[in-house]
């Protein structure tokens, strides 16, 4: 898997900043016409929760491919903030620190037979993913 993610950097002109402002949405990494994703930890995560505004939380929600080092409440709230977004949330989990997540995703898939398939809806019997394209390919028919 290649993650393209974008580089921070600030603009510092001598320009008006209307004119700043137009210059940089046309020559910005982070304007509609490049494309990156990004990948973010759970610190990360829980800092834009509680700091940034929600537009910015939002973008990054959208942008995001991988979430990592997530807390159980973390993975729990991330389901719930894409879900706000109009997200449709698939969670697939493999132990009791998935259960919240699990409990509040639209399709809750456990990986294992233990604690976590108390709250997931769907369990598998095998140890790996390749089970949510079957749950996906039956809830279409459904």
């Amino acid at each position: 898997m290649t993650l393209v993610l974008p580089i921070y950097h600030q603009l510092i002109t001598r320009n008006s900043s209307r004119l700043a402002n137009y210059n940089y949405t046309r020559t910005s990494p982070f304007s509609p016409q490049f494309r990156y994703d990004l990948a973010i930890t759970g610190d990360v995560f829980r800092w834009m929760v509680d700091y940034s505004p929600p537009d910015t939380l939002s973008r990054m929600l959208v942008k995001s491919r991988v979430f990592a080092r997530m807390s159980p409440d973390e993975k729990h709230e991330l389901v719930e903030k894409l879900q706000t977004l109009g997200y449709c949330v698939g969670f697939c989990g493999d132990g009791a620190n998935d259960c919240g997540a699990l409990k509040a995703a639209d399709v809750g898939i456990s990986l294992s037979e233990a604690e976590a398939s108390v709250a997931a809806p769907f369990t598998s019997k095998t140890m790996d993913i390749g089970c949510v394209v079957d749950v996906i390919r039956n809830i279409i028919y459904i």
